[in-house]
């Protein structure tokens, strides 16, 4: 499930404000809310941009985990 519900209310602001904003109707912005309804990336940067978050804020619940990775090409003189 996404967390637009979350980051909605943590704005202050009500569905019906982001659905009017977004020019959908609060029932649209419900189904993607709940998850009846996918949500994309381009929906998520647009939900963004109007809460003034992270797309990535939008998509998850959780926040990103950084990972560390090293890469070591080998070669014939690589033992």
């Amino acid at each position: 499930m996404n967390n637009l519900k979350n980051m909605i209310k943590a704005s202050d602001r009500t569905l019906r404000d982001v659905a009017a904003q977004k020019g959908i109707t609060p029932e649209s912005i419900s189904r993607q809310c709940n998850g009846k309804t996918p949500l994309n990336e381009y929906d998520a940067r647009v939900y963004a941009e109007i809460l003034g978050c992270n797309p990535w804020d939008i998509m998850y619940q959780n926040p990103p985990v950084p990972l560390l990775a090293a890469i070591m090409l080998l070669d014939e003189t690589t033992n």
